[in-house]
């Protein structure tokens, strides 16, 4: 099991729940998701630092993706000019998608991370984005519900 905490990736045994391995990988993970798991890579969001891709074997920083600086502070500790993304990475065919609090959706390719589209929602988006067919749907800070395709 693969688990963040503050800085830290761990991997903990699924029968004692003690630590396998542990590594400070130097990024603030505190926020409100799970990360995103595919093909060995775990995407995940950030507090401070928008997205980020670790390898799971070694927990080594494959990429990362900074979105635009945030419009409210919701993880402790930050301040300045942030990319917090609060809500899970969820899979669109194969690329992701996920909405970031500087008030926009984004998506992304996921062998680098390069952005693909994004979406301006005007608002902060806190939670996970909903996936139907080729749609978004997305409720963001203000309560407003959008729906978009990011084809």
């Amino acid at each position: 099991m693969i688990v963040a905490a503050e800085t830290k990736l761990f991997e903990l045994d699924y029968g004692t729940g003690k630590i396998v391995r542990m590594r400070d990988v130097g990024i603030n993970l505190d926020t409100a998701s799970a990360p995103y798991v595919a093909d060995g890579v775990g995407y995940f969001s950030t507090a401070k630092d928008g997205v980020v891709a670790f390898r799971l074997s070694d927990f080594e920083q494959l990429h990362a993706f900074r979105t635009g600086n945030s419009m409210i502070y919701t993880s402790p500790y930050t301040s300045g000019e942030i990319a917090t993304v609060e809500g899970t990475i969820v899979p669109y065919g194969d690329d992701m998608v996920f909405g970031a609090s500087d008030g926009w959706l984004y998506r992304l390719e996921r062998r680098e991370l390069h952005r693909i589209e994004k979406f301006y929602v005007g608002a902060p988006v806190l939670s996970s984005l909903c996936v139907q067919g080729d749609d978004v749907v997305a409720i963001d800070f203000l309560g407003r519900v959008t729906r978009v395709s990011m084809r």
